[in-house]
């Protein structure tokens, strides 16, 4: 059975290992973009093999590639928003604004946003929310100017960032029944709430979330304490070539500001790896598109190292699903698809709750192990107490019960394979232990 792998014991050393494959992350990017002469065989996760340590300008431009990228994935349409200007003008649109909305990208511009949907009254009063994301999505219908306008119903997401507020627009596909897909993952939350091992619980949720998306492969991905990852279990179809089950991946396969963003969003998709992206027009000619944080959006397109990586495993449509545990990213639930596919926005939050479910069970478990374990020593030093006590006033006689007897000090700690004590100058030993020269 798998030795369940547990969490980073300090808040110091987790910022250690952060920071290392920060800098990990940034070479390899650096390597891939060809904006460096290092090669993969001068990088390690290893602090004391780095031979390159990127400066914190490198780390920023980093960021910023993955979160201002300045274009967006084609199935929606993505609006920036002046909402400080009386009547929401649009200040920036995806290129792609008239395969969805009808209207082309400049003729957007500087119009408000409200003149877009006929459901005007549903967009103010989002507005007036304190935690605007509350509202999404709003379903609204695309208001025709005249009788040739493309017309339709969207999904409309709202975001508020730096940049301003960020709308993003999704077309609904109208043979999905999202409230087909909530009775559905309520039915497998209570498979779950039967579950106690962690295994089961995994190969569970696997097959749950294949049966309810329909990807073609679905894996629950888990980070280890150096954060690379590993395939925990998966459920695929006939036509998905390789199993990926049991296999590790390094930890720049998902970099640390990938991860950030997945503690944020909780929810990824990419419909079509080899899709055109839409790059961002901007009113004011003076901006370049980048100057835009798409963090929140829906439709950020995905850096081009992870698409090239899809690509290279035949991969068109994924979904990435954020396992939190007790405040830390535990791993990922992944669907692979070889064609693209979509999924409307109340299909992403139904399959958010399996997951929000599957978390909350581990981190139940966790709990559950921790106080097992505290319980099990107090147990342990109640004995010890009662063994020493039991030898009178000689000293060496107590230290000697810790060896000798049962329980033992190799009881304390579950996995050592040997102990010693060291009382006047003598040593005594149980287990594999060394040498008595090297203890």
């Amino acid at each position: 059975k798998r030795r369940r792998e547990t969490m980073l014991s300090s808040a110091q050393e987790r910022r250690e290992a952060r920071r290392r494959q920060m800098q990990t992350d940034v070479l390899v990017h650096e390597v891939f973009s060809g904006g460096s002469s290092l090669s993969f065989d001068s990088m390690s996760s290893s602090e004391s093999d780095f031979r390159y340590v990127p400066s914190d300008a490198e780390i920023q431009h980093y960021a910023r590639v993955l979160n201002n990228p300045g274009e967006t994935m084609p199935h929606g349409v993505v609006l920036l928003v002046d909402e400080t200007q009386a009547g929401l003008p649009i200040v920036a649109a995806s290129s792609n604004a008239e395969a969805i909305l009808g209207r082309k990208a400049d003729d957007l511009l500087n119009t408000s946003l409200l003149a877009l949907f006929d459901e005007k009254a549903r967009i103010e009063t989002a507005l007036t929310m304190k935690n605007i994301e509350m509202a999404n999505p709003m379903t609204v219908s695309i208001a025709r100017a005249c009788a040739s306008d493309i017309g339709g119903t969207v999904n409309v997401m709202l975001h508020r960032g730096p940049s301003g507020m960020l709308v993003d627009i999704e077309l609904l596909d109208p043979s999905e029944n999202p409230f087909a897909v909530h009775q559905m993952a309520r039915y497998a939350i209570d498979r779950l709430s039967a579950l106690e091992d962690e295994d089961k619980m995994c190969e569970q949720v696997a097959e749950d979330v294949f049966e309810i998306l329909g990807y073609d492969r679905v894996m629950v991905y888990r980070f280890a304490e150096d954060f690379h990852g590993e395939v925990v279990a998966e459920r695929s179809t006939e036509s998905v070539p390789d199993s990926y089950l049991g296999l590790h991946f390094p930890a720049t396969d998902i970099p640390q500001r990938i991860r950030d963003q997945y503690m944020n969003e909780r929810v990824r998709m990419i419909v079509d790896a080899k899709a055109d992206y839409a790059p961002i027009t901007m009113a004011d000619k003076g901006k370049d598109n980048t100057s835009i944080l798409l963090a929140g959006s829906t439709l950020r397109r995905p850096h081009k190292c992870h698409v090239e990586y899809l690509e290279n495993m035949g991969v068109r449509g994924t979904m990435g699903l954020a396992v939190i545990v007790q405040e830390t990213l535990w791993g990922l639930i992944i669907g692979h698809h070889l064609e693209p596919k979509f999924l409307s926005y109340q299909t992403r939050m139904a399959i958010d709750l399996l997951t929000q479910a599957f978390s909350m069970k581990l981190s139940n478990q966790l709990d559950r192990e921790s106080h097992a374990s505290h319980d099990r020593i107090l147990h342990l030093h109640e004995k010890f107490c009662d063994l020493m006590a039991a030898q009178s006033v000689n000293p060496g006689l107590r230290l000697n019960c810790l060896l000798s007897r049962s329980p033992n000090l190799m009881d304390l700690i579950p996995g050592v394979s040997s102990a010693a004590v060291i009382y006047g100058g003598k040593l005594t030993s149980i287990g594999g232990s060394p040498p008595d020269a090297a203890v």
